[in-house]
């Protein structure tokens, strides 16, 4: 079937590639090469069951716009077996953004699976799955290019081609349903009941305010000159915070603030996402007016993660998110040698998206 995507990846694993991974992971051939045959039908397996979720169908379609797939892996997927090329580059980052968003946090428990399917260590089953993953997307790319698929033919063909995929997963690797993360659908179903507790809130709370309103309005009828003085000495601090509100715009004190103080910025991530979010260049736009226009500055780039799920995937996914947004200073015009990425950081208590954001600071 020539336009099998299943087909289109496992044609790729020759047994030349084999015996080249089996040398790189110092792992038995044989188990190697079943690892794969697993490895790839659990990734395309996946994409094809989340497919019909809007949201992760908009991310993979925007990895699959990003130029830095590399179409030579068609010809040449040995290369992703070459020095750093899982751990580190273009490959490895699209690849880790796609395992996030397919398996977030249980990326440990499915390389655990896989490991005990194969006979291979959870080590080399999570290098497999990093390994399978940048192949899935230059296929996938490689599908939507030359059939000139937009998003919605996309989730068409994964959707055709779903029942083929899933014929090819082992029985050994379990329900792969039970695999993939659900993490967006649980903070939809958290917000949603958050709303709906603050209307709750908002039935009994105006009608108390409207009560105290009521209250303290009779009080002053009642109470006297010396009471009349009360509602006075309680307005007038608004009364003096007045006149310093049209300081804040004035223009010739706006521009003396940026260049005497250095800012710093946060540009906040999609769960299990490395995709540079687009309000990243309004969140960027003080940093980038400031170092402008100071040519000796120089910024830290840090990006943070929680302690839940494995500690190596959420450090490498707050690395990648911090290059990402090393790459957006780069392009609005900052030298690279201004920049300097630092370790990826544990994020303290507090909200959810603080444990996925970047911090930018200029000094």
């Amino acid at each position: 079937m020539t336009d099998s995507i299943l087909s289109s990846l496992t044609d790729l694993i020759t047994p030349s590639l084999l015996s080249q991974a089996a040398s790189v992971f110092g792992e038995n051939p044989d188990a190697v090469g079943k690892g794969l045959s697993a490895a790839m039908p659990l990734l395309l397996g996946g994409i094809a069951e989340k497919a019909s979720t809007p949201s992760f169908a908009s991310t993979l379609f925007g990895l699959l716009q990003d130029p830095k797939i590399d179409t030579g892996l068609l010809n040449n997927a040995a290369s992703l077996l070459a020095g750093n090329a899982l751990s580190s580059g273009p490959s490895a980052s699209l690849g880790g953004s796609l395992l996030s968003a397919l398996f977030g946090s249980n990326q440990n428990m499915v390389a655990g699976a896989l490991a005990k399917f194969a006979g291979v260590s959870p080590a080399t089953a999570s290098s497999l799955m990093k390994f399978g993953a940048p192949l899935a997307l230059s296929v996938l790319n490689n599908k939507v290019r030359s059939g000139q698929l937009d998003l919605s033919s996309l989730v068409r063909m994964l959707t055709n081609q779903k029942s083929e995929i899933t014929a090819a997963l082992p029985a050994g690797l379990g329900n792969i349903s039970n695999m993939l993360d659900r993490g967006t659908a649980a903070a939809a179903a958290t917000a949603t009941a958050a709303k709906d507790t603050g209307s709750s809130i908002w039935r009994w709370l105006l009608p108390l305010l409207l009560l105290l309103g009521a209250l303290w309005l009779l009080m002053q009828f009642m109470g006297g000159d010396k009471d009349a003085e009360q509602p006075v000495q309680i307005e007038r601090p608004a009364q003096v915070e007045r006149p310093a509100a049209p300081e804040l715009p004035a223009p010739t004190e706006q521009p003396a603030q940026i260049s005497s103080s250095a800012p710093s910025a946060n540009v906040y991530f999609e769960s299990g996402s490395a995709i540079v979010p687009a309000d990243a260049s309004t969140a960027l736009s003080e940093v980038v007016s400031y170092m402008l226009a100071n040519p000796g500055s120089m910024a830290s780039i840090a990006g943070y993660h929680d302690r839940t799920g494995s500690a190596d995937l959420n450090e490498e996914l707050a690395k990648d998110r911090a290059i990402k947004v090393q790459e957006a200073l780069i392009a609005a015009g900052i030298d690279p040698s201004r920049l300097e990425l630092n370790e990826p950081l544990i994020s303290g208590a507090g909200m959810a998206d603080e444990a996925r954001r970047v911090e930018v600071i200029v000094r």
